[in-house]
């Protein structure tokens, strides 16, 4: 299941062109060299480095080096962002990578000029200098060795809607029992942890100590101080008419309200977060034990974009078999045949066309072998291909013509009817010279007889 949402999200990508012109096309091989991705991780690690130099109580001579280096290294990556634009054009921001790196460059550029220009700005410089700390994500691009952290990364991610869920109905819990407690504990005299800070005198008092109650800490000390009892507290402090209330504890109605809000809210709702993290790192190791991942997915849009390169996401039939030759197992076939192609029972549409999304699934069904023909399996097919019209529209205004299989029934048919016509004719042609051979004999004879 997790192998298809990956197909689901991932799409093909237009293909950069190299650039005729002499000095673009420099720029285009440079921005495109791993060595010089590797020199720009190395710098950002520098810029790190710098950054952390940085304190409080620093001589000037010490300040100016520092911005000094920040120039350097801001004029760095501005050469970097420029070098790409004109290797890649407008394709440069096609990556969301590169929209951030340039984000980062006008942020730095703008945090110089107003530590410059405007220095009583009401907009503090050292914010807009801080997002140049970002950059140090870009070395998760460069990591192709870590797919432990790339599996967290993905469960996290995947687990991010059921954990929303899950934390908003955590918030309504916490903010029931903390209008509960505001009306039960809010007069209580402050006594033990009881203090400005902690305390149910306010809502949002409140809320901020049940959060921190949620996590199990210290609850046992908050009880214990809400159960104050005489004499250090007075029942009759408040006296009104008919009845007379005070400033101690309710003893009973505290142990059933804060046990029951340990139990509900640390308990079971922050037990769920790991049970769903850990439910979704099992599936992420599950499709790893199957061997597709993510890197294979990625691995066959690179190979596509090759022989798509306007990403249009559909591909003449006859370049499948380059395609698949191409590509490395799991996914690829060693020396693969034309017969190999037409078995994978992809759908081909108008124009013997075939769509990206048909030949990826085709190949993950082939690669999961014999496991895929369960009707467990057919129904998750079934239920991810709305998922994939809708991720791909191209795709649902296209209509099914054929299959790769049928069209292979076809040749075959079609070699059987050849077959057979060859045999039809040459047993006619073997029966007008039979005939012919007879007729020659009639003749000899009728003419040796005469």
């Amino acid at each position: 299941m997790s192998t298809f949402r990956k197909m689901a999200k991932t799409k093909p990508i237009r293909m950069v062109t190299r650039p005729s012109n002499p000095f673009m096309r420099f720029c285009y091989d440079l921005s495109e060299n791993q060595k010089f991705e590797v020199v720009i991780t190395i710098i950002i690690l520098l810029n790190m480095v710098q950054m952390s130099m940085e304190h409080d109580g620093a001589n000037a001579e010490f300040e100016n080096a520092m911005f000094i280096a920040n120039i350097v290294f801001t004029i760095i990556y501005t050469f970097e962002a420029i070098l790409k634009i004109i290797g890649t054009r407008r394709f440069y921001f096609y990556k969301s990578w590169n929209i951030f790196d340039f984000v980062i460059v006008v942020f730095a550029w703008l945090g110089i000029l107003i530590d410059q220009i405007m220095e009583n700005s009401v907009i503090d410089p050292s914010i807009l200098r801080s997002f140049r700390v970002f950059r140090v994500a870009r070395i998760l691009r460069i990591i192709q060795m870590a797919k432990g952290i790339r599996r967290l990364l993905y469960t996290l991610i995947c687990s991010l809607p059921a954990l929303i869920n899950i934390g908003t109905l955590l918030l309504l819990i916490i903010y029931i029992y903390a209008v509960v407690g505001v009306a039960m504990f809010g007069y209580i005299r402050r006594h033990g942890t009881l203090n400005d800070q902690i305390n149910f005198e306010q809502t949002s008092n409140a809320i901020l100590l049940m959060t921190r109650l949620a996590t199990s800490a210290g609850w046992n000390d908050v009880l214990d101080a809400v159960m104050v009892r005489e004499p250090d507290c007075d029942e009759n402090l408040y006296e009104t008419t008919g009845a007379s209330t005070g400033d101690c504890g309710f003893e009973w109605f505290a142990i059933a309200y804060f046990s029951s809000f340990v139990l509900i809210a640390f308990l079971i709702m922050i037990n769920m977060y790991i049970a769903v993290i850990l439910d979704n790192f099992s599936e992420a190791q599950q499709a790893d034990e199957i061997g597709i991942d993510e890197d294979d997915i990625n691995l066959f849009y690179e190979k596509w974009k090759m022989f798509d390169p306007k990403a249009t996401q559909f591909l003449n039939v006859s370049n499948l078999r380059d395609l698949v030759g191409q590509l490395t197992e799991p996914l690829g076939i060693p020396d693969v045949t034309e017969d190999d192609i037409l078995h994978l029972d992809i759908p081909l549409y108008p124009s013997d066309r075939a769509h990206c999304i048909d030949v990826l699934q085709a190949l993950i069904s082939r690669t999961l072998g014999p496991n895929n023909n369960t009707d467990e399996f057919e129904m998750i097919k079934e239920l991810m291909a709305e998922s994939f019209r809708a991720a791909f529209p191209t795709l649902a205004a296209e209509v099914v013509e054929t299959t790769t299989k049928q069209r292979l029934r076809e040749i075959r048919a079609a070699i059987v009817l050849q077959k057979a016509f060859r045999r039809f004719k040459n047993y006619k042609r073997n029966e007008a010279i039979e005939v012919q051979g007879q007729n020659m004999r009639g003749n000899y004879t009728d003419n040796v007889n005469i």
